[in-house]
This record gives C-alpha cells, sequence and structure tokens, in this order.
C-alpha cells in the first residue's frame, strides 16, 4: 500500500513539475526583456526587432498596420509584453498573446464617454497652462486653462492620454475601462533621456 501511494505522489509530482514547464515556456517569450532604440519608424520596424530578441511572432491587418503612426521607441532591458503594451495603447489597439504569437487588433469603442479632470503641474508644483492633452495619437485635444485645470470627454474603454509640453517629456497616463467620472492630477518632467520605456508618436 505504502509502495503505491508512494507512486502516486511520484506522479502527481511528475504531473505539476511538467506543467510547471509547460507554463513556464508559454510565458516565457513575453517576459523577456527587450533593448530597443528607434526614432520616428513604424510600429512594424519595432515589432520585427521584438520578434528577433523573444521569438514572438505578431499577427495584425495590413490594413490597419496602414493607420498606424510612426513612433520613437527607447527601451533598456524592459519585458517584451510592458514594450507591446505601451505601444499598442498608443496607436488604440488591444493585444492577446497565447504561447508565443502576439495579435493586434483595433480597439472597438461603444461610443459612450466619462469625464476626467484635474490638474497638470511641473516638477515643481507650479501649474502649466496650454498643456494639449489628446487621446493617444489622435487629434481629439483639449488644453489646460490659465489655472492648469482640464477636463476632457473621453470612451468608457481603457484609453490612454498624451499630454505634451515644450521643454517638457511627453507622458502618457492609460486610464483603465469605467464607467465613473475620474480626476487624474498630472506632473510632468524636464525632456531628459531616460533608461525607462518611452513611446511616442508622429
Amino acid at each position: 500500500m505504502k509502495a503505491i501511494n508512494r507512486k502516486w505522489r511520484i506522479c502527481c509530482l511528475l504531473v505539476l513539475i511538467t506543467l510547471g514547464i509547460t507554463s513556464a515556456k508559454a510565458q516565457a517569450p513575453a517576459a523577456k526583456t527587450v533593448n530597443i532604440n528607434f526614432k520616428s519608424v513604424p510600429v512594424a520596424t519595432v515589432l520585427n526587432a521584438i520578434q528577433k530578441q523573444t521569438d514572438l511572432n505578431f499577427v495584425y491587418s495590413s490594413t490597419l498596420a496602414a493607420t498606424w503612426p510612426k513612433v520613437t521607441v527607447r527601451s533598456s532591458k524592459k519585458p517584451a509584453e510592458e514594450v507591446i503594451k505601451e505601444i499598442t495603447s498608443i496607436i488604440g489597439c488591444t493585444y492577446s498573446i497565447k504561447n508565443n504569437i502576439v495579435t493586434i487588433t483595433q480597439q472597438k469603442l461603444s461610443g459612450k464617454e466619462r469625464t476626467i479632470k484635474g490638474h497638470v503641474r511641473d516638477a515643481d508644483g507650479e501649474l502649466l497652462v496650454g498643456v494639449p492633452i489628446c487621446i493617444g495619437e489622435t487629434r481629439v485635444c483639449t488644453v489646460t486653462d490659465a489655472d492648469g485645470f482640464y477636463t476632457f470627454k473621453i470612451p468608457v474603454e481603457q484609453t490612454t492620454l498624451k499630454y505634451s509640453y515644450v521643454g517638457m517629456e511627453t507622458a502618457y497616463v492609460t486610464i483603465p475601462r469605467g464607467t465613473n467620472d475620474i480626476t487624474r492630477e498630472i506632473t510632468m518632467h524636464p525632456d531628459v533621456m531616460l533608461d525607462e520605456v518611452l513611446v511616442t508618436g508622429y
């Protein structure tokens, strides 16, 4: 009886180890870090570079890709999925990863909106006037008023807002899906080269 129980435990352990290895392999490509430095290039160029460094394969419509803006990407030892998330948020798309296949599709909007509001300040806490705030790389924008305050109608779906100002590093803020009005206080920093992921569109 003890021998049977021992064999059973060994079999269960082997199954768990096998499942763990399979899961690790499935997650490994997206978790691999990438080093990328591109300036004003097509999104496909960035995805090809990620593919070479991670073995991820990208699937998307060529018609959709034709609408994407050029991007500047700097990534130093960041997980591939983090970079993919940043890029797809900026270009108004969603992605899914299964094994080593990344599928990129256009984000579908319901047409419903909510309001976001807040202030934009610099690193010293000074209010910034006339800061353009746009939905991703679209021309749907607003600007901060004389008090550095902004209010903006955005989709209820996940949305990335772009805050840009002369002399300041462009800030991208991803707003999760939701129906409630929200407040976001934004602090912008001087435009200096950082080692973190930076994604901008042109």
